[in-house]
């Protein structure tokens, strides 16, 4: 029972790192449409993911609990130690993933904060209040 809930925990955790990947892609590509698509399905994954984490994690105090004499490790047949091992390698792919698309969003934001304050600046009368800067905006062909 216990591999199985792992195998299912690693293909989830599979599926999100393909989206994520597909995001990145997208994200460099501009496709803000496609990047938007997956959301919503992203977010089921991740939502299925933990459900799976907490029935696998269950799964394994059951089995500390009936053995408390014997090490986790002995504990879990090969298999369930391999798949344990899997799931921590696709998780840490997932972080490095994670990771570098955290970077990308955050200079595409700069980006495009910086083109609007240069279009569209604002100037603080206040703590809390903001004012439209006139500026003319000439184009030289």
């Amino acid at each position: 029972m216990l591999s199985n809930q792992l195998e299912q925990g690693i293909e989830t955790i599979s599926k999100i790192v393909s989206i994520t990947q597909q995001e990145i892609t997208f994200l460099k590509e501009a496709q803000s449409k496609s990047l938007f698509s997956n959301i919503v399905h992203k977010n089921n994954l991740i939502t299925t993911f933990y459900t799976q984490k907490v029935a696998i994690d269950n799964q394994i105090s059951n089995r500390a609990k009936q053995n408390p004499d014997i090490a986790l490790r002995d504990c879990l047949s090969e298999l369930e130690i391999t798949l344990l091992s899997k799931m921590e390698d696709k998780l840490n792919e997932l972080k490095v993933l994670n990771k570098n698309y955290k970077r990308l969003l955050v200079g595409v934001g700069e980006f495009y904060l910086t083109m609007l304050e240069k279009l569209l600046p604002n100037r603080m009368t206040g703590y809390n209040n903001t004012t439209s800067v006139q500026k003319s905006f000439h184009l030289s062909i």
